[in-house]
């Protein structure tokens, strides 16, 4: 502790701290602009911020239990672009599960694969990061020809965006000054209007972090960098683009964030609760080299408490699921019990696809588990699978069963949808998304889909509505025509309503 009860200058053994030092919070903190927590967290007796019981017990919510699956009328899903360069388990755009696209009211779909360029005097502008990744964005936005609903983002950032390199500040120079912001905004939307992007995700997961390239002073700056987004798409005549952003789990990071003051500016925040566990707890003092889980609902709880404490209504949170698991290599083979109890030793081997130690895609672990006959091992606790191989490899994961956990935490937290990292991690049976979605899912796209996708103008595309039945009413501002339109694959198919397709006897928009 701080203060007169905890200090002394005299070296005696019951004191913790000399009287120079100053606390997280409190009446000892270093000044009065410190006395309170970031995010409303409490401040202890001891004068550290913290949200657990010995801080301050639990609060909850105002709206709990939402209806079952209430949280799936949301489904956020991130591409990563740069998967289509791996060796094997290639999912192309064209082939994600048109039924998850169908989803109502609104499937979402984020290209990560768009990296901003920095340039002189800290001038930031939105480029293609090659010319090899240009045909990708459209790819990915003409997939609106198949079903008009669905909403189509350019995400910009990431988890290694803030690594040491040439991006390690960029963030932190482009919200530096109006004249920085205005210079990205600007060639944000002429990007977005280029390739025909619905919005942007901001995925600046590190602001104010000094060892991420922060600056004290990117927690105010992010927030303008939002509000001048927003303004820009407004006087732009682009009111419906989206905005978004991305937010971390722990209260690390997560303290950096003024959550209230962004979500002024932003529709949603996708919140990471996943990577709760990987590698770099290793040398974690207070974690330490333990097989824990990547996903852990007790955790995920933790990091709920913190978002409620800054009373941001609980249909702005985006639940996080990951398509992944994170796998290492145990210490001692006899030992593989998840928990406080087992240890690691380094990484897990790398996949035959995704070559990274540490992580495996959902793709990679439903293969080992066929190539070994394995079982996964539900552990109650974090409410997450885990498998062990090969002796000493071990993985946490979410299965069928898992996910519908994950579901059914973000419908009792009324949450405002679901967001999963990454679609192209899932079994070329799309095994993930089936399972999350369940009968929510309609169509898979197909090769004999695409002639049809490519034969519908985009701008045309984007005024049409999917249907679950012919002759079924359209949405709100449709009009029944005297005939359905059918899409189809080799196995599905789903109805259509549009607005001004050039298909006829469809239902079109009201003029």
């Amino acid at each position: 502790g701080y203060g007169p009860d905890y200090c002394s200058n005299n070296n005696l053994t019951d004191c913790i701290s000399d009287c120079d030092g100053k606390a997280e919070c409190g009446p000892n903190a270093v000044d009065a602009a410190h006395f309170a927590c970031p995010l409303n967290v409490c401040c202890s007796q001891w004068g550290f911020c913290g949200t657990t019981d010995e801080f301050c017990g639990v609060r909850t919510q105002p709206n709990t239990n939402c209806a079952a699956g209430s949280s799936l009328n949301r489904v956020i899903g991130y591409y990563e672009g740069w998967a289509v360069g791996q060796p094997c388990d290639i999912i192309q755009p064209e082939e994600l599960p048109g039924g998850w696209l169908s989803i109502e009211p609104q499937p979402h779909l984020n290209d990560l694969s768009f990296p901003i360029v920095a340039e002189a005097a800290h001038d930031v502008y939105a480029v293609p990061a090659s010319p090899s990744d240009v045909p990708l964005y459209t790819r990915i936005t003409n997939l609106k020809a198949i079903n008009p609903a669905l909403r189509t983002y350019i995400s910009i950032g990431g988890w290694t965006f803030n690594d040491p390199g040439p991006t390690f500040t960029t963030f932190s120079n482009l919200s530096s000054s109006p004249a920085h912001t205005m210079a990205f905004v600007t060639s944000l939307m002429n990007f977005m209007t280029q390739f025909g992007f619905d919005g942007v995700d901001i995925d600046w997961e590190y602001p104010a972090a000094p060892e991420r390239g922060g600056s004290p002073v990117d927690t105010q700056n992010f927030v303008t960098l939002l509000s001048q987004i927003r303004a820009g798409f407004d006087n732009a005549g682009h009111r419906d683009w989206g905005i978004t952003f991305t937010a971390p789990s722990s209260y690390f990071y997560m303290r950096n964030f003024d959550i209230p003051g962004m979500l002024e500016y932003a529709d949603w925040v996708n919140v990471m609760t996943y990577d709760l566990h990987g590698t770099w707890d290793q040398n974690d003092i207070w974690i330490g080299p333990y097989l824990l889980a990547h996903t852990n609902l007790t955790e995920m709880e933790q990091t709920m408490q913190l978002f409620w404490r800054t009373g941001v209504p609980s249909t702005s949170v985006v639940l996080g699921i990951g398509f992944y698991g994170r796998s290492f290599t145990v210490s001692n083979p006899d030992c593989t019990q998840p928990g406080y109890y087992c240890t690691f030793s380094g990484g897990g081997k790398p996949g035959p696809c995704t070559a990274s130690s540490g992580t495996l895609s959902y793709a990679e672990i439903m293969g080992i588990i066929a190539e070994n006959d394995l079982v996964g091992v539900f552990d109650s606790i974090s409410g997450a699978k885990y498998l062990n191989w090969d002796t000493n490899q071990w993985v946490s994961y979410d299965d069928a069963q898992t996910l519908a956990l994950k579901v059914n935490f973000a419908d009792q937290h009324c949450l405002g949808g679901i967001m999963i990292w990454s679609a192209d991690q899932d079994t070329p049976e799309f095994d993930a998304i089936n399972s999350l979605l369940g009968e929510k899912v309609l169509i898979q796209l197909d090769a004999a889909q695409v002639p049809f996708q490519t034969s519908i103008l985009v701008p045309n595309g984007q005024n049409c509505a999917p249907t679950a039945n012919c002759g079924d009413l359209c949405p709100n501002g449709f009009v029944q025509g005297k005939c359905c339109q059918i899409i189809y694959s080799a196995h599905h198919q789903v109805f259509v309503c549009s607005q001004r397709c050039e298909w006829p006897c469809l239902c079109s928009r009201r003029m």
